[in-house]
């Protein structure tokens, strides 16, 4: 509870100002004297106003004298999620100053009041924390904190433990030891209240520790004692769930009551609905046992309980009937007296209200369903009629009795119509009756229909297809056949409506028409005509197809000559709307035949080309073809020529004929092919000496050196063929070695070691030539290193030496003549490398290239490989002939390491190793110290170590001077003379 009094003047009487005093002291209101300045009061009333419509909880209230120096402090906690803090100051020159917990000045403050006397702070959304509040006064002051908020503690004073807020009194008795009973209304907020502070005067008499009943249910129990017997507060002491103390304070001082006469709080008059549930409560607050008896006037039950203290009582109803009114008694006993409260109870059965759908609309062939409710807490029955009346007072068409038939079902809350028809349409009412009353819903029920369209022709026939040529006229038409209310009907191509045009559009009422003139190509296509009305939408497509005569094109430029056993192709390619189908024909003398009929034929047609493929094709393929295409529209025919040829092909075999000496004979040669061949005769290793008659070659006068191989060669532009015949002259012929070549003396080569073979056949001679050797001009006779071999006509030499190289002759000779053949024999050489082999010195760190190149007949091969000790492993590297390069990386050899360079052909192997030496610095190390002391005719003895590649050698100096070199020896001796 808040009292606030605005003085503006002196009252001058004291009980007055003691009322004032006392009013607000034992309330959270403040008593503030301000000037009789109208807008100021308006300010604070307004200010007060706004103040009491918020669900306010005080964190703290405080009095005092007045202050001195810096004032009074106070800490407020102030919970999470707190949207607003007031602070509330009276007294003479009031000041008050907020600090938030950080220790800072708040600069989100509201002033409300700036009067002298009396202050009003708001704070929106206050940091959570302890806050300092600062009030300093010329006089007796008061200071209020409070807060809006949705979280609050309600309590109540019981002498014996419970748990129900409801059974527990507002106050507790005198000298009456009582446990306080605290309910949260957030227990999801709050998480524990530790301690209830009792307050007398604003100081803290007794601290309370706290237990939890039901933490889930927010309730807390503080332990027994016996409060004062003057008017205290209490302060609530609590804890968030994210840590942050909470507290809240009693809004009015509490007084001990003495135990008396049981109080009962309920109302003297209830109302209330049959055909319900009602509980009828009252609270009886006692400070000691209390007996309550409950019964209704002039009935002979009664209901008696005894209670500890403060209870709820109640008489509950299941379901009320209107029997149920009349007066209750509830009579309250303590040892103190006895107190008793008449309650009356009206119970009413009120009126049953009817629902129905709301406005309605049915579809033709759909089922509906019209349901009617009756609210009432009593039983109530339905009635169903009907008017076809437009308007709602039926005044054209009374309402009649709606009864079942043909598609109407009659049940008591609803109407099936199964399916709807067009006849349904009308008004609903439904009529609910109880003993309250009636009550009456009405609908009415508009039939609908879906639309159906049809697209028409020129012809007004249905279709889903137009055809049209370049330049004609199409009209597409679309018709409403059903559809209420009347389907809106536009046409649209692609997803774009076509836009009504008074030169392409005719519309009327249940139709629209669609014109091209002229029409393109470009205009083909689907067109769409949607009619769509608020019951549904149905669509129709048309597709205009443009049409065209075939026409037909051979290849500008293709072949139409094949050869014999190819296949033939002939294409014609063709255009025409709707595509034409393409059929091939053949002129053969006087008669068309289908050319499908001969095997291996093989026609198809595929994106304006059509093909037709002859298979294995034979100089009768020869002819004239057609190609034929139509398609409906119209028939085109072209004429194309196929010619056959074929590459010469002799038809005889190669045979061998035998002329005498002196002899004459005609070679034939009768070639097949088209075009007619042309034909040449040669002579393998020889000139024609005869003459070509036609295509014949004739021999006249044979002699020796006519005999041989001759070839006739045909050729046309297909290709070419040859016949070969052998000549035979018999008779004596003088001898005639084969030579591979022109040259006069032949080449060969042979390893030193092994053998040689000399071929030297003999083609011609009659009688049979004998054969020698001669070897730089002396005869070869057969024993080693030579075997001569009459039969193969060979000379074998081996071993070969460098003495057996040179020029060997094989001559052949008989009574006729005679002929030779020279050989130039030379020895393949043994590979040589040509490097020099020795130390590499390189220094550390440096990428090192080692070259390698050889001489030798064959080439030979180089390869490398890393010698350590006696193994040898070979060094991967890519084949390399002639010449090769090893790269070895930087830092791969630490001191020294030795290469081998391997040259290899068929002859033998040549080998050479390079030794890589790595040059490192010299780095000395010393084992002494920079300052040595020693007695005289002492030996010092020096210790000088020194790392490197080649080894290094020391030098020792004293004062600048060379004291001697080692090599081999690193320590120093030096004796220390007096």
């Amino acid at each position: 509870m808040k009292i606030y009094f605005l003085l503006t003047g002196v009252c001058g009487s004291e009980p007055a100002e003691s009322f004032f005093k006392l009013s607000t002291t034992s309330t959270m209101g403040q008593v503030a004297r301000i000037d009789k300045n109208p807008s100021v009061i308006r300010n604070i009333t307004q200010a007060l106003k706004d103040q009491f419509q918020k669900n306010t909880v005080v964190f703290t209230s405080k009095t005092g004298p007045p202050t001195t120096g810096d004032g009074e402090k106070y800490k407020v906690h102030v919970p999470p999620n707190t949207p607003e803090m007031t602070v509330t100051g009276s007294g003479s020159g009031v000041q008050v100053e907020l600090k938030d917990p950080d220790g800072s000045s708040v600069k989100n403050i509201s002033k409300l009041t700036a009067t002298e006397n009396f202050k009003i702070l708001t704070v929106l959304d206050p940091a959570p924390g302890k806050w300092t509040v600062t009030i300093k006064s010329n006089s007796m002051f008061k200071l209020v904190a409070s807060a809006v908020s949705d979280i609050d503690i309600d309590f109540g004073f019981s002498t014996v433990p419970t748990d129900d807020i409801m059974s527990v009194a507002r106050s507790p008795g005198e000298d009456v030891e009582s446990y306080l009973l605290l309910n949260v209304s957030d227990p999801k907020t709050v998480f524990n209240i530790s301690v209830v502070d009792i307050l007398v005067d604003g100081s803290t008499v007794e601290s309370l520790p706290v237990e939890a009943v039901n933490v889930h249910n927010g309730v807390f129990r503080a332990e027994r004692y016996k409060y004062p017997n003057k008017s205290f507060r209490i302060r609530i002491n609590a804890f968030t769930h994210d840590g942050y103390q909470l507290t809240r304070e009693s809004l009015t001082t509490i007084q001990s009551q003495e135990p008396g006469p049981p109080a009962i709080e309920c109302k003297e008059k209830m109302l209330a609905s049959a055909g319900v549930a009602f509980n009828m409560t009252c609270t009886v607050e006692s400070h000691t046992e209390v007996e309550v008896k409950m019964y209704k006037e002039g009935s002979t039950h009664t209901h008696t309980d005894r209670h500890p203290v403060t209870a709820r009582v109640s008489i509950s109803f299941l379901v009320l009937r209107k029997k149920d009114s009349g007066y209750y008694i509830i009579e309250a006993t303590n040892k103190a007296g006895k107190v008793t409260k008449k309650i009356q109870l009206m119970v009413i059965e009120n009126p049953p209200k009817a629902f129905i759908n709301a406005p309605l609309f049915g579809v033709v062939g759909v089922s509906k369903t019209i349901s009617c409710r009756c609210d009432s807490f009593t039983d109530c029955t339905l009635e169903w009629t009907k008017s076809d009346s437009p308007a709602d007072d039926f005044s054209q068409k009374p309402a009649f009795p709606l009864l079942s038939g043909e598609n109407v079902n009659v049940e008591k809350v609803k109407v099936m119509l199964t399916p709807t028809l067009s006849k349904d349409a009308g008004w609903y009412i439904c009529t609910a009756q109880n003993g309250g009353g009636t009550s009456v819903a009405k609908t009415y029920l508009e039939i609908r229909e879906s639309p159906e369209i049809e697209i028409q022709d020129s012809s007004k026939s249905p279709v889903s297809l137009v055809t049209f040529k370049q330049w004609n006229t199409v009209s597409i038409t679309c018709i409403a056949k059903k559809g209420v209310p009347a389907p809106r009907l536009a046409w649209f191509r692609g997803n774009r409506k076509i836009v009504d045009n008074k030169s392409t559009t005719l519309r009327g009422h249940d139709y629209v028409t669609h014109t091209i003139t002229n029409a393109q190509k470009d205009i083909e296509g689907t067109y769409l005509c949607r009619g769509d009305n608020d019951i549904g939408v149905d669509e129709k497509n048309v597709t205009l197809q443009f049409v065209q005569a075939p026409r037909l094109t051979k290849p500008s430029a293709y072949p139409s000559v094949f050869l014999v056993g190819t296949d033939a192709i002939l294409i014609c390619y063709f255009t025409g709307i709707p595509v034409p189908s393409v059929t091939w024909t053949r002129k053969i003398k006087d008669s068309i035949t289908a050319v499908e009929d001969r095997e291996g034929a093989h026609a198809v047609q595929n994106s304006g080309q059509a093909t037709l493929t002859l298979h294995n094709v034979i100089l009768e393929d020869t002819g004239t073809y057609y190609c034929e295409a139509s398609n409906g529209v119209g028939r085109k025919k072209i004429q194309m020529y196929l010619e056959i040829e074929q590459k010469p092909v002799f038809e005889i075999a190669t045979k061998e004929v035998t002329v005498p000496l002196n002899g004459t004979i005609e070679l034939p040669c009768n070639p097949n092919g088209v075009p007619t061949p042309l034909v040449s005769w040669r002579k393998v290793n020889g000139k024609l000496a005869g003459q070509i008659i036609g295509t014949n070659y004739r021999i006249i006068n044979a002699a020796l050196e006519e005999q041989g191989v001759y070839i006739c060669r045909a050729e046309n532009n297909h290709g070419a063929d040859e016949f070969q015949v052998r000549v035979q002259i018999s008779g004596a012929a003088p001898p005639k070695l084969f030579k591979e070549t022109k040259s006069n003396i032949v080449p060969r080569k042979g390893f030193p070691g092994g053998n040689v073979t000399l071929d030297c056949p003999i083609i011609q001679g009659e009688p049979s030539p004998t054969l020698t050797w001669t070897h730089r001009g002396k005869t070869v006779r057969n024993g080693r290193p030579f075997t001569i071999s009459q039969e193969y006509r060979s000379l074998t030499i081996g071993p070969v030496t460098e003495d057996l190289t040179g020029n060997y002759t094989c001559i052949a000779e008989n009574q006729v003549g005679k002929d030779n053949k020279t050989f130039s024999l030379a020895l393949y050489k043994a590979p040589r490398i040509i490097e020099q082999a020795g130390i590499i010195y390189v220094r550390d760190g440096v990428q090192v290239e080692l070259n390698c190149s050889a001489e030798g007949d064959p080439k030979p091969e180089i390869t490398w490989s890393l010698l350590n000790r006696t193994i040898e492993t070979l060094i991967p590297q890519p084949s390399s002939v002639g010449s090769s390069k090893l790269v070895i990386p930087k830092n791969s050899v630490k001191r020294r390491q030795r290469f081998q360079c391997r040259a290899h052909n068929n002859v033998s192997d040549a080998v050479k190793v390079f030794q890589v030496v790595v040059l490192r610095p010299p780095k000395i190390r010393v084992f002494w110290e920079k300052i040595i002391t020693k007695r005289r005719d002492e030996v010092i003895i020096l210790n000088c170590t020194a790392t490197g590649n080649p080894k290094p050698t020391i030098i020792w100096t004293h004062d600048g001077k060379t004291v001697f070199t080692v090599a081999n020896n690193n320590i120093y001796r030096y004796r220390i003379w007096g």
